[in-house]
């Protein structure tokens, strides 16, 4: 599999024993891929964050591929939770871990935003985890049968501005939820 699989339980065990970032990276450079140190850093940060929530909420069991490959795509999406709702029906929630406290718009049009570590326009966490939902449906047979099992969230644990996450010019896409870091209060 070209994705790390995991649990947040086992997340957070990795992460208390020092090898969680090692762990994922060796997995990935087995699978063919090169692993640069921001995404070492971004698995170090973001990674416990996201199993901290989801263990707080009592899904400390559930699936986690961590850097999933879409099909047919050089792309990867930071994390894929799935499991199965009360209803017996499988979920898969695609998750875009963000690190940033704060961004501006620079191109609604576009979902360009600024973020003050660099110079490039950044596409919205937001359109970025549609694209993903809407590809997998796309590209992956079973879940063509079944958009409703395709959730998407983007979960910024840094966030601290007021309304950071909620910044969006048109309706909500149907797929992307936004958690907040904990200093926004807003939801």
């Amino acid at each position: 599999m070209r994705a790390f699989h995991t649990t947040p339980k086992r997340i957070l065990e990795l992460e208390a024993a020092g090898t969680l970032v090692r762990e994922v990276g060796r997995h990935l450079v087995a699978a063919g891929y090169r692993i640069d140190d921001r995404e070492r850093r971004s698995w170090r940060n973001s990674l416990p964050e996201l199993a901290r929530r989801l263990c707080a909420l009592g899904f400390g069991d559930l699936s986690v591929l961590t850097e999933y490959r879409l099909p047919r795509s050089d792309r990867r999406v930071d994390a894929i939770v799935a499991g199965t709702h009360p209803n017996g029906r499988d979920v898969y929630l695609v998750v875009e871990l963000k690190q940033w406290s704060e961004a501006t718009w620079l191109d609604r049009e576009e979902d360009l935003v600024s973020v003050p570590w660099t110079k490039e326009a950044q596409l919205h966490p937001g359109a970025q985890v549609e694209a993903y939902c809407a590809y997998l449906e796309d590209m992956v047979r079973v879940l063509l049968e079944r958009p409703d099992a395709v959730h998407g969230l983007v979960y910024m644990h840094n966030a601290t501005a007021p309304g950071i996450c909620r910044r969006w010019p048109r309706p909500r896409p149907r797929w992307v939820t936004y958690v907040p870091g904990v200093g926004d209060s807003n939801g």
